[in-house]
């Protein structure tokens, strides 16, 4: 597992997150949730599908875990630190 200081590595101006699919969890969606509460950076189609994962309507496959990964790196960039 990939510690917290070592998600984000400065190259030039650009930030790299580097996250494993297998740290996506349900308590990580959860907490992403919560987050988005206060920072809105997700937009509603997005929390939705979160909201589903983490509610158990949608199954939390490879697939859906690659699109959850994609919602994890962007709050991530936003300020997004898991707890």
């Amino acid at each position: 597992m990939i510690e917290e200081d070592e998600l984000k590595q400065q190259i030039g101006t650009k930030t790299v997150v580097l996250v494993d699919e297998d740290d996506i969890n349900i308590e990580i969606i959860k907490q992403i949730i919560s987050w988005n509460r206060n920072n809105r950076k997700l937009k509603d189609y997005e929390i939705r599908f979160m909201s589903d994962l983490s509610e158990g309507r949608k199954a939390l496959n490879d697939h859906n875990k690659r699109i959850a990964l994609l919602n994890y790196k962007k709050v991530i960039k936003y300020g997004f630190s898991k707890t």
